[in-house]
């Protein structure tokens, strides 16, 4: 199958703009096939609330909101869109018009439908592809047969959802996250409206006990009616939803697998910039900038220590991609590994704020580092932190130093000679004392 880069959306429901967000955010075109030009407007800022939390999880390189387009020609739909996800509420006639329309190995997934229409040309193509709400976050899509749903047309469904950070189940026989959510809801009302437990108790016994089990996909999972929450409660939501799939990243339960998958996917296809010999060289480098990540905050609402040398990481890795140490150069057996660091907090900084890095090489020898990173905000410009390394570099199979790579040494020794002129930073060098007091 073709690589998808412009995926469409046809018809409106419930759950067309956490769609239309996480193509968007996934790099992709999407034009949204609408009955009418006036739903424009409120899809758009519906999409644009959204955006917040997917800037946060990380956009994949391209993504941008003005990549959405509209129209209510089916023509101009099927000959821009290389997938369709297709409203619940699509009337038979609009999808046999659809269908009727699109290329015939173009995969037509519907949020929930059933049964077909009559008349489809290609019924093969036709399959349920049911999410979970809030769509653009969570990684559960649900496959389903419809009517007479081919092979392929699952399998394509499913390779495309995977580059969107979902983890697809197929389950021919039907859903399972919405019957059971169903079933909860329902013994629920049955306990409420017997008087033995009120709603706020129910909410609290799943809360505090099983819905946490839930989460990492070792019980019977639970969903909520998460569209109807409240704004700032559904934004407080997110942020902590986020935050616990990314927890989950480390332990491969649950939702880990795909936000690991999707972070390296994001990582490794954006286009780093790369020395040149005989290049300018910036004085410092600016190679890398991040918002504030939401798992970095604690519970004074600002970065923790270890969150600040996690982003200088970040900003390290984005210094040797740079180089020219990258996977291909890591899997040859050769890597940096820090020995030394000293961090300098100046300013504290919240959730979703924006982050640029300056980078300074201080020393370079035949096996070792030493360079200087500055953390600022990105709108005001304030100075938040500062982190000196050293570093060794390694012969990561024999477990010992081992000289740089001809390559890498010249990148490294031209970054050093324009950065000579530059001041010595005044954190550089600093150790923690006590002043002495005077007699």
């Amino acid at each position: 199958m073709p690589e998808i880069t412009t995926a469409g959306l046809a018809g409106l429901d419930d759950l067309t703009s956490g769609w239309a967000a996480r193509l968007l955010a996934a790099g992709l075109d999407v034009i949204a096939l609408a009955p009418s030009a006036d739903e424009e407007k409120p899809l758009r800022a519906a999409v644009a609330r959204c955006w917040p939390i997917l800037q946060k999880a990380g956009l994949m390189p391209g993504a941008a909101l003005d990549r959405l387009r509209f129209t209510t020609e089916p023509d101009e739909a099927a000959a821009a869109a290389g997938f369709f996800q297709a409203a619940a509420g699509l009337s038979g006639r609009a999808l046999a018009n659809l269908e009727s329309r699109t290329p015939a190995d173009i995969p037509i997934a519907l949020n929930g439908r059933a049964p077909l229409p009559a008349g489809l040309r290609r019924p093969e193509r036709v399959l349920i592809g049911r999410p979970c709400p809030p769509v653009h976050l969570l990684p559960l899509i649900e496959l389903g047969d419809a009517g007479r749903t081919g092979r392929e047309a699952i399998e394509r469904a499913a390779a495309f959802y995977e580059t969107l950070g979902f983890l697809p189940l197929h389950l021919p026989a039907g859903p399972i996250a919405g019957r059971l959510t169903a079933a909860l809801a329902a013994e629920a009302g049955r306990m409420i409206a017997a008087g033995s437990a009120g709603s706020a108790d129910v909410a609290a016994a799943l809360a505090r006990g099983p819905a946490l089990r839930w989460l990492l996909g070792l019980d019977l999972p639970l969903e909520d009616d998460f569209e109807a929450t409240p704004a700032a409660t559904r934004q407080a939501a997110e942020e902590a939803l986020l935050a616990v799939m990314r927890a989950l990243r480390p332990t491969g339960l649950g939702a880990g697998p795909a936000v690991a998958a999707r972070e390296t996917g994001r990582y490794t296809r954006f286009a780093h910039r790369r020395w040149q010999p005989g290049a300018p060289v910036e004085a410092p480098l600016r190679l890398f900038h991040c918002p504030v990540d939401p798992g970095w905050i604690d519970y004074n609402g600002h970065m923790t220590e270890a969150s600040y040398l996690s982003a200088f990481g970040d900003a390290s890795d984005a210094l040797f991609r740079f180089v020219g140490i990258d996977e291909r150069y890591r899997a040859a057996g050769f890597s940096f590994y820090t020995v030394e660091t000293h961090l300098n907090f100046l300013r504290e900084v919240g959730s979703g704020e924006p982050l640029t890095f300056t980078t300074q090489l201080l020393g370079l020898d035949e096996k070792r580092l030493h360079f200087f990173h500055q953390m600022f905000h990105e709108r005001s410009g304030d100075l938040l932190a500062t982190t000196e390394q050293l570093l060794l570099h390694v012969d990561t199979a024999a477990g010992r130093t081992a000289p740089l790579r001809p390559a890498v040494r010249s990148a490294l020794a031209a970054i050093l000679d324009a950065h000579q002129t530059l001041p010595r930073p005044p954190q550089a060098g600093r150790q923690i004392a006590l002043p002495r007091s005077q007699p």
